[in-house]
């Protein structure tokens, strides 16, 4: 049984050991009785199935030979997670590779050939970079340590054509890939989105032994990808990457949470809806249909109903009794409310009993409450106390957001200064959004002397990890050459990083070049494309934009009725861009009938708030 989970990264975040612990270590499956709104079944299955061995094959790249391809900061953390939690809960038999070349993975792989019997498993995860070659190959690859930049052939890296047939070929009837890669949907050469949500659970509900048996006799080759041919957000820092997180997490809840054996269709459906991407999941090659992947094996024993309910007891018990880690676990069951009626006024209550033990994440989570006025009325003073107790403790998301508090005056008295003291004490662990902001500090001089070399420095660092906000205004700052020699091509490399996660304004400004040629060849339908994406987030000057490419039939057929929608919805955000497109289609009647009072009142509004253009319009019209 193959399948194939794919995740298309940019970039890792920096591993932060306290994050590790709290989103893997503490993330409790989300157990309860009927009056907490579980949904389990009781099937009172014991004992268990036999099966063969299960293997798993981890690799993580952080580290790569060649400059092309930029070092990593989670893929090595995620990888030893995952062999963790495989090893010590589903009693898999775990090879872990770090940073490893193309020839130790090889070898690794192949030795498997003669070690795996027909009944074994073999789970093969991969976190690192990734590449596709849409000139010459028509493939996608995998990166390794000594993948070199300029190999056309590509014999340093490993693509995925070949790779599936050395899995394809492997003894074993179950084999399980993920791969947590840049263009990891390119494996699938046709990309075939047939999502498969839950075809088999009527069945499993009957009888999940029979269900399990009639599995077991089925051959799979099944993939599942988070994305197409594209990229993904990697996240935060200090957090996992958005699949690795939710993969562990359901891991975590299957260990004590589920009365059947977890499948990779069902860690689909979990991921389904909560990143930027839907996943994709599918079948290919030597398929029995109908078949699925179970991780781990099934030959685990599956608990009863009352039996899982107990694992909730005990920890409820543990919070009663002071644990201040359970109390903090019980905060978050009801704070988020998954699979149990979500309670803000009971989250609240253990996270203060955790909180008032001195246990930092939950210091900062009762803080959040009071932010958020969650369970609780919203009180700034409360939540600046009790950030600042767990940012004393060095937590830094708690450091980031009091920084936070500081520099917009919320619960405190506007302080730029203690903004960027507690903005640095975070950044200085790695995280991205910390970093970002003492460059933004910098940039426009709050709290510290304006310094564009600092402000490109700590934006840098930032951009490096996927921030889509530090990418942007890095490119930026190359567009101007602020604090770094003016760079056309460096601007666009970072504008496009931050596009394709989503950034409205990196996606103006990109289409902005390609429509002027500012470093690239004036491309006006890939200046409409990114235009559209940046407008229909609310973006007013890609709205402008857009209205102006429709009005003049640039990239697309000239479309007055879609001009004026564009620059009405820009003007009605007070863009003076948009409020003259307006008037220029209501003077000339361009879409809407010859109005000049409108286009006069469009003008001044436009003119007043310092559109040159319109206040040339004004005295065309004898009214300046």
């Amino acid at each position: 049984m193959i399948i194939f989970v794919f995740h298309i990264f940019l970039y890792k975040m920096k591993p932060i050991k306290f994050f590790l612990y709290f989103f893997i270590t503490l993330t409790f499956p989300l157990l309860a009785q009927e009056n907490r709104g579980l949904n389990l079944k009781n099937y009172s299955t014991k004992g268990t199935l036999d099966s063969g061995k299960q293997y798993a094959l981890i690799m993580g790249g952080n580290n790569y030979d060649s400059p092309h391809w930029p070092t990593l900061k989670n893929a090595e953390n995620d990888a030893k997670a995952v062999s963790k939690i495989l090893s010590d809960d589903y009693n898999m038999e775990c090879t872990l590779l770090l940073s490893p070349t193309k020839s130790e993975f090889e070898s690794k792989l192949y030795a498997y050939h003669d070690l795996l019997k027909p009944e074994d498993q073999l789970l093969v995860y991969i976190a690192g970079h990734g590449d596709f070659d849409g000139k010459y190959k028509k493939d996608g690859f995998i990166v390794f340590k000594d993948s070199k930049e300029n190999d056309i052939p590509r014999n340093s890296y490993l693509g995925y054509k070949s790779f599936k047939g050395s899995l394809d070929a492997l003894p074993a009837k179950d084999i399980g890939l993920i791969l947590d890669i840049c263009f990891g949907g390119t494996f699938n050469e046709d990309l075939i989105s047939t999502p498969t949500r839950g075809n088999h659970l009527s069945e499993v509900e009957q009888n999940v032994e029979r269900y399990i048996q009639k599995q077991s006799n089925k051959r799979s080759r099944v993939y599942l990808t988070s994305g197409a041919k594209e990229v993904v957000s990697d996240g935060k820092a200090g957090h996992y990457s958005p699949f690795c997180y939710l993969f562990l997490e359901i891991l975590e809840q299957n260990i004590l949470g589920n009365t059947t054996p977890l499948t990779l269709s069902q860690v689909c459906n979990h991921i389904m809806g909560k990143t930027r991407n839907e996943p994709i999941y599918g079948h290919f090659g030597l398929d029995d249909p109908g078949s699925v992947f179970f991780i781990g094996g099934v030959n685990k024993k599956y608990t009863s109903l009352e039996e899982t309910l107990s694992e909730f007891e005990q920890l409820k018990k543990q919070a009663i009794l002071g644990d201040q880690k359970a109390q903090y676990r019980l905060g978050n069951i009801y704070s988020k409310g998954k699979e149990v009626t979500q309670d803000y006024k009971e989250a609240l209550k253990w996270y203060r009993l955790s909180a008032e033990q001195g246990y930092p994440i939950a210091q900062w989570n009762l803080s959040y409450m009071y932010q958020k006025g969650q369970g609780v009325s919203q009180d700034y003073k409360e939540a600046v106390k009790w950030c600042r107790l767990s940012a004393e403790q060095g937590f830094s998301t708690a450091q980031t957001n009091l920084g936070s508090m500081y520099q917009f005056g919320q619960g405190v008295s506007q302080d730029y200064k203690e903004a960027v003291k507690w903005y640095r004490l975070s950044a200085n662990q790695g995280v991205d959004n910390s970093q970002y902001m003492i460059g933004f500090m910098y940039k426009h001089g709050y709290g510290v002397l304006k310094d564009y070399n600092e402000a490109v420095k700590w934006y840098r660092l930032s951009a490096e990890q996927g921030y889509r906000m530090a990418q942007y205004d890095l490119g930026n700052m190359y567009h101007q050459g602020q604090g770094v020699t003016q760079d056309y091509k460096e601007a666009l490399k970072w504008y496009r990083l931050s596009a394709e996660q989503g950034y409205h304004r990196a996606q103006y400004d990109l289409g902005n070049m390609y429509q002027q040629g500012i470093g690239i060849s004036k491309d006006y339908y890939e200046a409409v494309k990114l235009f559209k994406l940046s407008a229909e987030q609310g973006n007013a000057y890609g709205q402008y934009s857009l209205g102006f490419m429709y009005h003049n039939g640039y990239g697309v057929p000239k479309d007055y009725n879609e001009a004026i929608k564009w620059y009405r919805l820009s003007a009605e955000q007070g863009n003076t861009y948009g409020q003259y497109g307006l008037g220029f289609m209501y003077e000339y009647g361009q879409g809407v009938p010859k109005n000049y009072n409108e286009a006069i009142r469009l003008y001044k509004k436009a003119y007043k708030n310092g559109n040159e253009h319109a206040g040339e319009a004004l005295k065309r019209l004898d009214q300046l």
